[in-house]
C-alpha cells in the first residue's frame, strides 16, 4: 500500500510544471533566451574609413585591375630603366586561373621616347602543376637615353651622360621540380644589340672617348646565349618564408658578329629570412656576386656590364652608377608589419664593381642606407617606396614587389 502511494505522488509531481515555466519546457526556453538576446544585440560600429578599407580589399583592387585586367586587356605603368621617365602601356594576359598555358603581351612608351614590346608563353603555368614548365619569350626595345658614367668603381657622378640602345631578342627555356627543394633550369636564345650615341645631352662622347668603351663604336652585336641555373629552396610554407634560398647561373654568351665580346658570367646568389619571435617582425639577408670571364683577347661590352646602383642593388645611388665586368652586392633589412597591409623597413646596402678576380674582396664598397614602406592588396600585388641615403644625396625608388 505504501509503495502504491509512493508512484502515485512522483506521477502527480512530474504533471506539476515547476515554478516559473508556465508550461514550457527547457528547450523552449533556451530558445527564448537566444531570441531575446538576438533583438538585445547592438550592431557593430564601424567608420567610414574602415567601411572604405574593407570594399577595397572586397573589390581586389588593384589586382583586378593591374593583373588580370578586363578580359585579360590590363593597363600598365613602369616596367622600363631608370631615366625612362613616365611610362605607360596597355597588356594582354590569359591564363592566370590555372589554365595550362599562359599567354602575355605587352607595349610600353614613355615620356623620354622609350619603346618596349615582349610576349611570353608559358606551358603549363606555375598554377596549373606538374614538375616540368617550358617558357619562350620575344623583346624589342628601343631606350633612347641610358645612363653611363664610366667604367670601374671609382667612375665620377660628374661624368654623367647617355647613349642610345636598341636590342632585340628571343629566348626559350626549360625549368624542372626535382622534389620541393631543388629546382633546375637551361635555356638558350638570340640577342642582337645596338648602342649609340643619344640625342640627349650630354651625349656620351660630350664626356668620354666613345672608341675607349666596348661596344660603343657603331657596332652591331649578336649572340647566342644559352646556359643553365640550379636554386636550392629552403624556405618554409609560412607567411612571410623563413630560411635561406640559393640560386647560381651560368650564361654563355657567344659573340656571332665580329668575335669581339665573347665570355661566360657566373652568378650566385643567396638570400636569407630571419623571424624574430612573430612572423610579423624578421630580417631578410641577401649576398650576390657575378662573374664575367671573357674569351682570350675579348671583352664585355658595355650594356651587358653587371651594375650597382639603384632600386635593385644600392638605393643610396642613382640606377646603373657603377659598371664593370664583376660586382658584389651585400644587402640587409629588418622588416616589420605596422598595419594591416602595410609593412615598413630599415636596410642598408653595400656593394662594389671590379674587373679582376683577384678584387673579389670587402675593400672599396659603396654603401647606403634608408627606410622604406611596403603596401599589400590581399591578391598580392606589392607597392614599395624606398628613401635612400648616400654620399651623393638622398634617392627615392618607387617600384613594384619586393626588394629581393
Amino acid at each position: 500500500m505504501y509503495a502504491k502511494g509512493l508512484t502515485v505522488l512522483l506521477l502527480l509531481t512530474a504533471a506539476v510544471p515547476l515554478s516559473g515555466q508556465s508550461g514550457e519546457s527547457r528547450q523552449d526556453l533556451l530558445l527564448a533566451q537566444k531570441r531575446d538576446k538576438a533583438e538585445r544585440l547592438v550592431e557593430e560600429s564601424v567608420s567610414r574609413s574602415e567601411k572604405r578599407v574593407r570594399a577595397l580589399e572586397k573589390s581586389r583592387f588593384p589586382q583586378n585591375i593591374f593583373v588580370k585586367g578586363f578580359h585579360g586587356v590590363r593597363p600598365l605603368i613602369g616596367g622600363m630603366p631608370s631615366g625612362s621617365g613616365a611610362v605607360a602601356g596597355i597588356g594582354y594576359v590569359r591564363g592566370l586561373d590555372y589554365e595550362l598555358v599562359n599567354i602575355e603581351a605587352n607595349a610600353r612608351y614613355s615620356t623620354r621616347d622609350f619603346t618596349q614590346f615582349d610576349a611570353a608563353v608559358e606551358i603549363p603555368t606555375a598554377r596549373y602543376g606538374g614538375p616540368v614548365r617550358a617558357r619562350f619569350e620575344t623583346e624589342y626595345h628601343d631606350y633612347t637615353s641610358l645612363r653611363f658614367f664610366g667604367l670601374g668603381n671609382d667612375s665620377s657622378a660628374d661624368n654623367k651622360s647617355f647613349y642610345r640602345e636598341i636590342a632585340s631578342s628571343f629566348s626559350g627555356g626549360l625549368v624542372a621540380d626535382l622534389g620541393r627543394r631543388f629546382r633546375i633550369g637551361a635555356d638558350g636564345g638570340w640577342l642582337r644589340l645596338d648602342a649609340g650615341e643619344s640625342d640627349r645631352s650630354p651625349t656620351l662622347s660630350d664626356r668620354l672617348d666613345p672608341s675607349r668603351i666596348p661596344g660603343l663604336v657603331g657596332e652591331r652585336t649578336e649572340f647566342a646565349v644559352y646556359g643553365g641555373n640550379v636554386t636550392i629552396d629552403l624556405l618554409d610554407d609560412e607567411i612571410p618564408a623563413a630560411g635561406l634560398s640559393v640560386r647560381f647561373d651560368a650564361k654563355r654568351y657567344d659573340d656571332r658578329a665580329d668575335n669581339l665580346y665573347g665570355f661566360t658570367r657566373y652568378v650566385a646568389d643567396f638570400k636569407g629570412y630571419i623571424p624574430l619571435g612573430y612572423r610579423n617582425r624578421y630580417v631578410a639577408l641577401r649576398f650576390r656576386t657575378s662573374q664575367a670571364v671573357t674569351d682570350s683577347g675579348q671583352r664585355v661590352p658595355l650594356y651587358l656590364m653587371e651594375t650597382v646602383g639603384g632600386a635593385g642593388t644600392i638605393r643610396g645611388f642613382s640606377e646603373e652608377r657603377f659598371r664593370d665586368t664583376r660586382n658584389l652586392l651585400m644587402s640587409a633589412e629588418y622588416r616589420w608589419e605596422a598595419w594591416t597591409h602595410l609593412d615598413l623597413a630599415i636596410f642598408f646596402d653595400a656593394g662594389k664593381v671590379f674587373s679582376r678576380a683577384d678584387d673579389f674582396n670587402f675593400s672599396g664598397l659603396h654603401t647606403g642606407y634608408g627606410f622604406g614602406a611596403r603596401f599589400h592588396t590581399p591578391g598580392g600585388f606589392v607597392l614599395r617606396f624606398d628613401v635612400a641615403r648616400s654620399v651623393e644625396g638622398t634617392k627615392l625608388h618607387i617600384g613594384a614587389g619586393p626588394s629581393f
